[in-house]
Order: structure tokens, then sequence, then C-alpha cells
């Protein structure tokens, strides 16, 4: 559903969190090829394995706070742990002033009154960005704070260089940024809605006219999706609750 709209970046929550061993590869392999096309994606995962295999970077969140920013080829996974712990230099691997022609997005000292304590990153255009830190480190709400879910204390976001001012949901997919929760079942379905309700619930916009959805449209835009992103469903009409896994 969040490919529907096409988006400028990709933020996926613990993705391969219930998923087989067979789908986590085919969802790696998917993700390497729309970052080879050029979808910056940003990546939270707590299974380092994945981050080696799709990664471009790994920032490393813990307690709330940027520890560093790492290439998964200069730093070994136990290293990495120990930087997650607390139990290494922390300025290993810091960022060093990289620049881009573009970015595709850019946040600034990232701020919440409870958890998150001036965490920046930026996600360049085709780059996966894997942000990785033990359950409460701050990783999901890093990334809602970012797609306006939950409310900042300070900090900026800005996407191609231009700054989003009052985060909020509605304004980030109007921008291009697509948001996949860690728990799908709970936060990314409504689960008394059909297969197709759901596959167009955020293209609506682009999918009516002076607000009146066309059925046409929506059921060519879902048919599309499902064949596309190879979804095994018995028909658009289902109900997802229904459906398995």
């Amino acid at each position: 559903r969040a490919m529907c709209r096409e988006p400028k970046l990709l933020i996926l929550d613990e993705p391969t969190a219930a998923l087989s061993p067979q789908d986590v590869q085919r969802l790696l392999e998917r993700l390497r090829g729309l970052a080879s096309l050029g979808l910056p994606i940003l990546y939270i995962s707590h299974r380092l394995e994945e981050l080696w295999l799709v990664a471009n970077n790994i920032v490393v969140i813990r307690d709330g706070t940027h520890v560093a920013s790492v290439k998964p080829g200069e730093i070994s996974q136990n290293a990495l742990v120990k930087l997650m712990l607390g139990d290494a230099d922390t300025n290993i691997g810091a960022a060093t002033g990289r620049s881009y022609t573009t970015f595709s997005i850019q946040a600034t000292d990232i701020r919440t009154d409870r958890k998150l304590r001036g965490i920046s990153f930026t996600a360049a255009q085709g780059e996966i960005v894997g942000l990785w830190g033990s359950p409460g480190s701050g990783r999901t709400e890093l990334l809602s704070a970012i797609f306006g879910l939950r409310p900042m204390s300070a900090g900026a976001v800005e996407i191609q260089a231009k700054p989003i001012h009052a985060l909020a949901p509605r304004r980030m997919i109007a921008n291009g940024v697509c948001f996949i929760p860690q728990d799908r079942r709970r936060d990314g379905l409504v689960s008394t809605m059909s297969v197709l309700d759901n596959l167009v619930l955020a293209c609506h916009r682009v999918l009516s006219w002076h607000g009146v959805t066309s059925r046409v449209r929506t059921s060519a835009k879902a048919r599309d999706m499902v064949q596309r992103l190879d979804i095994k469903v018995p028909g658009l009409q289902e109900n997802v609750a229904h459906l398995s896994g």
C-alpha cells in the first residue's frame, strides 16, 4: 500500500518481525531493487544480519541519542553491539560531513520530551540507512516523530532541501514519505475493510475527483499493485482480517 503513491522515501519499522526466512529474503531483494532505482529507504531492525545484507549505512541509537553512523564494511557486528550497549568508543564511525548533490531527507537534532535527545541523519537518493538499537532505544519513536505521529520538542526535517513545518502524516505523505509501522496488523491495516480499500487507503486524493472516488480507478490501481507486488489474495473484495500473514 505504501508503494501506491510512488514515494520519494520509504520507512520500514521492523518489517521482517513476522516473516518467514523465505519472505525475508524476498523482501530484502525487493528493497535492494527499489534502492537501485533511486528510492531512499529507512530500515529499522534489531536483526544485525539484515543490515549487512541490505544497508549502505547504519545509524546506531542508544537511549534516544545518536551514537554513531557507520558503513557495514567498516565495522564488525560485535563492535556494533558494543556501540549499542555503550561498551565502546562512541566516536567510532561518527558522521563526517558527507555531501550529496541532493538530499532526499535530512533530520537534524530531533528531540522529544521523553525519549529522543538530539538525533540527526540523512538519507540520500538510492541509499538504504539502517537504524539499529535495542527495544526501547528510541528507534520507533524517532521515525514516528519524523512522520508526524508524535510531537517533537525540537529539531527540523527537510525533504529535497525544503523545510517541512508542522509535521503531520498527511503533510509527509504529500511530500512523498510513506511509513510502514512495526505492528502492521494493528497500525497498518483497517481490519474491517477489504483488500482493495486497504491498498488504496493512502491514495484517495489522487484517485478521486472533487471528493468523489472512482471505483474504476481504485480497482485498477489495486489490481496493478497486487500484480506488481505479487500479493497472494483470493480477491480484492476479501476482508483483510481473513488473510494470513
